[in-house]
C-alpha cells in the first residue's frame, strides 16, 4: 500500500461526507447563491481515478451523498450562530417558522462525546460537548454522539426535538442509510 494513502482523504470516505457538509454550512453562512457538487456518478463509481461522485459502482449512495440529503431534506431558510466547545466538532444550525434544525459533526476518530445542545445562549448543563444554537428558545436535550459521526437533529418551532438522525462511518462502511428517530410531530405542537 501507499505510505502517502489515507483512506479518510479519498472522496467516497466519511470524512468526506462531513466535509461536504462543512462546505454547505459555509454556503449558508455566507449566503452563497449555489453550491454545486462535482459529480453524482463518475468513472463508474470504481473508487479510483477520478471517481468523485456521490454514488459506488452498484449505485448504493456514498456519504457525501447521504449528508447532503439530511441538510436537504431538513433545511430551513435561516443560518443560526451557534457556539461549541470542542475542536474537532462542528455544529451546523439553521432554523424558521418550521422549526430548527442542528447537525452535529463529530469528526474525531477516538473521541465520543455526552452533550447538550441549548437553544439559547444562557447556562448550559455540565457536558463534555456544549452545544449553543442562538435560536431564543429555553429548550436543552442531551445525547451521545459517537466518534466519527453525525446526528441532525430537527426541532419543531416550540424546541422539542422532533426526530434525530444517526450516520456513523460504520453505517458507511456498510452502506447502510442514516438512522431515523421520531420523537413528536410538530403538526400536534
Amino acid at each position: 500500500m501507499n505510505k502517502f494513502y489515507d483512506p479518510d482523504q479519498c472522496t467516497w470516505s466519511f470524512h468526506a461526507g462531513q466535509l461536504f457538509a462543512e462546505l454547505y454550512d459555509i454556503g449558508m453562512r455566507y449566503e452563497g447563491f449555489t453550491i454545486c457538487p462535482w459529480s453524482i456518478h463518475e468513472n463508474s463509481g470504481k473508487r479510483s481515478g477520478t471517481d468523485l461522485g456521490f454514488f459506488d459502482n452498484d449505485l448504493s449512495p456514498r456519504p457525501s451523498y447521504y449528508h447532503t440529503l439530511l441538510l436537504g431534506q431538513n433545511m430551513k431558510s435561516k443560518n443560526i450562530k451557534n457556539t461549541d466547545n470542542q475542536s474537532n466538532v462542528k455544529v451546523l444550525s439553521m432554523g424558521d417558522s418550521s422549526g430548527i434544525s442542528v447537525m452535529i459533526l463529530n469528526k474525531d476518530k477516538n473521541v465520543s462525546y455526552p452533550y447538550a445542545v441549548k437553544l439559547d445562549l444562557n447556562v448550559i448543563s455540565n457536558q463534555a460537548l456544549k452545544i449553543q444554537i442562538d435560536a431564543g428558545l429555553n429548550k436543552e436535550i442531551q445525547g451521545q454522539i459517537n466518534a466519527k459521526s453525525t446526528h441532525m437533529l430537527v426541532f419543531c418551532p416550540n424546541g422539542k426535538l422532533s426526530k434525530k438522525f444517526t450516520y456513523t462511518s460504520v453505517n458507511a462502511e456498510y452502506k447502510q442509510a442514516p438512522i431515523k428517530t421520531d420523537y413528536i410531530s410538530c403538526l400536534f405542537q
